[in-house]
C-alpha cells in the first residue's frame, strides 16, 4: 500500500489530544498514505521543511492549521492521483 512506510514514522497519539486536533491529525495522516510520498519528498513538493509535514503528522504542531489543512489536503489529493 502507497505510504505505509510512513507508519513508522507517526508516533502514537496523546491520550489528552483533543477530539478535533485528533480528527485533524487521523485525517492528515490518512491522505498522507494516500499519496505515497516520503517526507521529504512531499515536503520538497509543497515547499515546506520535512520536519514541519512530520509536526502536522504527529500532533505536535498546530499554528496556522487551518491554512495548512484547506491546501495541503488539495496538495495531498493532487499528488494521489500523479
Amino acid at each position: 500500500m502507497p505510504g505505509q512506510e510512513a507508519d513508522k514514522d507517526f508516533k502514537a497519539l496523546p491520550a489528552d489530544l483533543g477530539p478535533e486536533k485528533r480528527e485533524f491529525t487521523e485525517a492528515l495522516r490518512a491522505q498522507f498514505r494516500v499519496c505515497g510520498l516520503s517526507l521529504r519528498a512531499f515536503g520538497a513538493r509543497y515547499h515546506h521543511d520535512h520536519t514541519t509535514v512530520w509536526r502536522y503528522l504527529n500532533a505536535l504542531f498546530f499554528a496556522y492549521r487551518w491554512s495548512y489543512k484547506a491546501g495541503h489536503r488539495r496538495g495531498l489529493r493532487a499528488a494521489a492521483y500523479k
